[in-house]
């Protein structure tokens, strides 16, 4: 078995799809949107979008247990809702410190 101190985390703005904020943490998987999904694409954060990412809003919450649904089908954080409530406030926090402490281009 594999122990993490942290759980995985990441955040991809230029996402295929409008799920753009995951989070990995043991069999459960997070995923979310920004701004309900009308976050634009962007390929680099600068120094003229940067504002905006940081304003970005987590919304449209779906949780997964993935060790029993690798394809992510079926959302159960209605029959976890307090292991929902933990990851997102996980996922909140790690937004806000990649947001506020993550690097972003200057032009």
């Amino acid at each position: 078995p594999l122990s993490r101190s942290k759980p995985l985390f990441w955040c991809y703005f230029n996402a295929i799809n409008e799920r753009r904020v995951a989070m990995r943490d043991g069999p459960w998987k997070l995923l979310a949107k920004l701004d309900g999904g009308a976050f634009p694409k962007i390929a680099n954060v600068h120094d003229g979008n940067v504002a905006a990412v940081r304003a970005a809003r987590l919304t449209d919450i779906q949780l997964f247990r993935v060790v029993d649904d690798v394809a992510e089908q079926v959302d159960v954080g209605a029959g976890h809702p307090s292991e929902l409530a933990a990851m997102r406030r996980k996922l909140e926090e790690a937004y806000a410190e990649l947001a506020a402490n993550g690097h972003y281009w200057r032009r």
